[in-house]
């Protein structure tokens, strides 16, 4: 807010109407030029609107309505966010079928842990692009060994070797579980997936069908929608034929083995999608050896999970089983698109089964390979990142009752938000991870937009305690607004106190009951 406008204007009020007129002006009149967002909070119908911000710098807190009775109107059922300057539509690039829980933004450029946006305004990347940046964004090695490549191969198809690509391969078969001797890339991990699940199908005569976890998820072309968890009414059902879903109960696995004879079971060690939800260890020592009982390939996806934010290469180690094939992405690109499967001698694809003209894009090949050549350094800070990232869930869900279930493994920290009765409450993770956007901090929450009530965290491994703790008390401001109404904050402290000198009679009363209530400790930790 303009400090000017503050003094000159709000010091002009004779009573609480001249305040809340002046107050609403400030929308059109006091910070037009600054690119700040005014928040309203309106006793509405409950639905939240939030609008893109292109440039925030501080929170002014409006209270628009019923302001004569400004202690009782601290108690709203919706917000709606207001940007002084609307986003430009023709600025964003329009793509339809995105699926995070934030509004749109334009980005300019990355770098490290930053992303900066067309106004200058900067965002600490809280999320890693989704997992797939654990050295941060523009590492110098990587960029450096893509730009020698561009000069030398930029495509070829997947029938043609290059020096890197069989080193590539060498490096992923040295770090990988004993056992698994081949590798096939593909640039995303839906087609990875697809291939682990080909492996499977081809290895036997007259079987055709995957197990998959409930809660599961895998992809989201047909046959990977096909073996994960899935919207009640989806248009696409008709090609999800071959995807059978399991409890993650070790007898219904079994009967369901013994029934539908599958060629494999798939599952991820940690769910991601549906709210980093950690597998049980003795689950899934309990899966293996029903594959090897009843002659079913077990595949691990670690498309979210391999190559760096759990401090080991592959978390399959973690939970001591080497799986038939192993499916990994994200991560090892650095930056650039490349996946694939790792697999046991005896699965095979036929020739035409699994080959794509950019599968195997020299660029993203020397990208993967530089990456892993910087990632084993910086595997050392997983440990560090992991405790604070665990003990600020923890604290923030003792402070809080509406956060339960704080947990992490490795950079993967997560906590569930619950309404007053218990209940899963995605409305409020949606709007939580909106105001962190605001703020400048990308996080993420489960599942789609509206569907999950996991708030999920997995800052890059390049982050310092400084930066991690400055984000998660920001997220103890953002839950103190929402869950502490009358918490007003410093802000509309300084507001109250600026009215005070125009009529402190009149306002006594409410800036003592402020004095108790609007100071709060900011620290999540210590």
């Amino acid at each position: 807010m303009s400090q000017n406008f503050n003094e000159k204007s709000l010091k002009t009020a004779k009573n609480f109407e001249d305040f809340k007129t002046i107050l609403s002006s400030v929308n059109s009149e006091g910070l037009a030029d600054s690119g700040n967002l005014v928040t309203s909070r309106i006793l509405a119908p409950s639905k939240e609107t939030v609008t893109p911000v292109g440039s925030m710098t501080s929170d002014v807190l409006v209270h628009s309505e019923k302001l004569k009775d400004f202690e009782n109107s601290r108690s709203f059922e919706s917000e709606v966010i207001q940007p002084i300057e609307t986003v430009k539509k023709a600025g964003h690039a329009m793509c339809e079928g995105s699926t995070i829980c934030s509004e749109a933004l334009t980005i300019d450029k990355a770098n490290g842990v930053y992303l900066w946006d067309s106004s200058g305004k900067r965002y600490f990347d809280m999320f890693s692009q989704t997992w797939s940046m654990p050295l941060g964004h523009n590492n110098k090695k990587v960029i450096a060994a893509v730009r020698k490549q561009l000069l030398e191969i930029t495509h070829l198809r997947t029938a043609y070797a290059t020096p890197e690509k069989t080193e590539l391969v060498q490096k992923i078969l040295e770090l990988a579980p004993t056992g698994l001797a081949k590798v096939n890339f593909v640039l995303h991990g839906s087609l990875a997936v697809e291939g682990a699940m080909k492996l499977a199908i081809n290895y036997y005569k007259d079987r055709d069908k995957i197990l998959y976890l409930e809660d599961g998820f895998h992809g989201r072309s047909f046959a990977t929608m096909g073996v994960s968890w899935k919207l009640p009414q989806s248009k696409y059902k008709n090609y999800f034929t071959n995807g059978i879903e399991v409890k993650k109960d070790i007898f219904d696995i079994e009967e369901k083995m013994v029934k539908e004879k599958p060629a494999g079971i798939i599952l991820e060690l940690i769910q991601g999608n549906s709210g980093c939800k950690i597998l049980d260890k003795n689950l899934v020592k309990g899966i293996r050896n029903l594959c090897d009982k009843h002659g079913v390939a077990m595949i691990i996806d670690e498309v979210q999970t391999g190559f760096g934010c759990m401090g080991v290469t592959f978390l399959c180690s973690e939970y001591e089983i080497i799986p038939d094939i192993l499916v990994f992405g994200k991560a090892i690109g650095g930056g650039f698109p490349l996946a694939g499967t790792i697999y046991k001698e005896k699965y095979a694809f036929e020739p035409g089964d699994h080959s794509f003209t950019f599968a195997h894009n020299p660029v993203s090949i020397s990208a993967g390979l530089a990456y892993l050549k910087e990632l084993a350094p910086a595997l050392g800070r997983t440990e560090e990142l992991s405790y604070l990232i665990k003990i600020s869930l923890e604290n923030l869900e003792k402070k809080y009752p509406n956060l339960k279930n704080a947990r992490c493994m490795g950079l993967k920290g997560a906590i569930d938000i619950v309404n007053n009765f218990g209940a899963e409450d995605a409305k409020t993770a949606d709007l939580i991870v909106s105001k962190m956007l605001q703020r400048g901090i990308i996080i993420s929450n489960s599942r789609y937009r509206h569907l999950g009530n996991t708030l999920m965290f997995q800052p890059p491994l390049i982050t310092t305690t400084k930066q991690l703790q400055q984000a998660f008390t920001t997220l103890d401001l953002v839950l103190n607004e929402i869950y502490n109404p009358k918490n007003l904050g410093d802000l509309t402290k300084e507001v109250l106190e600026i009215f005070a000198q125009v009529n402190p009679k009149h306002n006594q009363k409410s800036m003592d009951s402020d004095k108790e209530i609007t100071g709060h400790d900011k620290k999540v930790l210590l």
